[in-house]
């Protein structure tokens, strides 16, 4: 439960930090006299290695702490609100059951152009029948999509459709108010399918084979110590990223978090009782 809730603290402070740019009054260690957020770098906790960052079998909060560093899906969640991401803007049927996706001009990191069938490769991924996946049910308001992914139905019959290469129709079985927030959801990613097929079972293994379209791409990846993320000059929306790096460890002891928080070594952390506080002050 803790670590599940310090990621999501360090999710929604690094968010804030990379998306506005604004100054953010930081605690300061003893050791620590120019924080890190200062130079547009941070030094945060990972706590420990991810499961995956395959994004349909994802299901932890790490995975998708990352997922939001990296990746960008149609939408995205930022400060409680639904954002435009990759789709830069969307229509809904009078009826509430079509919702078209309209693609910006968007790029992964090896300076390819994201696309629709980016999306239905990856949401078929989750989908498939032969392989099913922790959150398969969140496509399930879609029209055929459990059907298919429980072997009933075939291919043809589920309400994705690629207009064309910019523009992305979903066909629901009845209104769903809130699609445009689940689109956001680590499922829903895009997946190259060329980087996938070239890769197999190494697909996003190691930091040299692991192509992003977000805010940051994986500078260097030393298993089960460090994960360094630098900023993606190919995201649509580099302009407006202000943090340059984003350095994570991942430190299992809640003491040794603490002892490297005070000595300058972390830019956040969650591991502190009251004694320990008091010790900052």
């Amino acid at each position: 439960m803790r670590r599940t809730l310090a990621l999501v603290i360090v999710s929604l402070f690094i968010s804030t930090i990379a998306l506005t740019g604004c100054k953010i009054n930081m605690p300061i260690s003893k050791g620590n006299k120019v924080p890190d957020a200062l130079k547009q770098q941070m030094t945060v906790n990972l706590f420990q290695e991810v499961n995956t960052l395959d994004w349909q079998k994802a299901s932890s909060s790490g995975e998708n702490q990352i997922f939001s560093w990296t990746m960008e899906g149609l939408t995205r969640a930022h400060n409680g609100k639904i954002i435009p991401g990759i789709a830069e803007s969307w229509d809904v049927s009078e009826d509430g059951k079509v919702y078209t996706f309209h693609l910006r001009d968007a790029k992964w990191s090896d300076g390819e152009t994201v696309t629709a069938n980016d999306f239905i490769y990856g949401w078929f991924r989750a989908l498939d029948p032969k392989e099913p996946k922790y959150y398969t049910y969140f496509l399930y308001d879609i029209v055929g999509a459990e059907d298919y992914s429980k072997g009933k139905a075939s291919y043809e019959k589920v309400g994705i459709k690629a207009i064309d290469s910019k523009t992305l129709e979903i066909r629901l079985n009845n209104p769903v108010t809130y699609f445009d927030y689940l689109v956001s959801f680590i499922t829903f990613a895009p997946v190259r399918q060329d980087v996938y097929e070239k890769y197999g079972m190494k697909y996003n293994t190691e930091a040299e084979i692991f192509v992003t379209n977000g805010p940051f791409k994986i500078e260097t990846w030393k298993h089960d110590s460090e994960m360094v993320f630098e900023k993606n000059a190919e995201y649509w929306n580099a302009s407006n990223i202000k943090l340059e790096k984003i350095t994570g460890l991942m430190i299992t002891e809640d003491s040794t978090e603490f002892n490297m928080y005070e000595a300058g070594e972390l830019d956040h952390t969650i591991a502190l009782d009251m004694d320990q506080k008091s010790t900052l002050t």
